[in-house]
């Protein structure tokens, strides 16, 4: 005869190495997630500037950030790197929509995005 083993009534509260592991799974994976457009444009802190690539009309165009704009439209506490991409993580409709309208700007080299290219 099989043992029948009694399921914890609901709402009870579950604990141990099994559980802690998924928090961590969690925990991990929501902070990869909030990385996820940094490392989709491949987004590295240069000096007071975020510096990134994205697609635009199927072609691959580099784009610079500067820390001014990321401090005061998408709220980067300071200049450090670490600050610098969460604020361009925030900024990430924003600078879609701004490569949407700059696909058919001519350039040479990457293209500078300062506080005017937001309305």
């Amino acid at each position: 005869m099989r043992e029948q083993l009694a399921a914890p009534p609901i709402g009870a509260v579950r604990s141990g190495p099994r559980l802690a592991a998924l928090g961590h799974i969690v925990s991990t994976t929501r902070q990869e997630d909030r990385m996820k457009f940094t490392k989709a444009t491949n987004a590295k802190a240069q000096g007071d500037a975020i510096v990134f690539e994205m697609e635009t009309a199927g072609v691959t165009r580099q784009f610079e950030i500067s820390g001014d704009v990321l401090r005061r439209r998408f709220g980067a506490a300071d200049d450090t790197a670490p600050e610098l991409l969460r604020a361009f993580e925030r900024s990430e409709d924003a600078l879609r929509d701004l490569a949407h309208r700059t696909q058919w700007v001519p350039t040479d080299g990457p293209i500078a995005v300062g506080e005017g290219d937001f309305g």
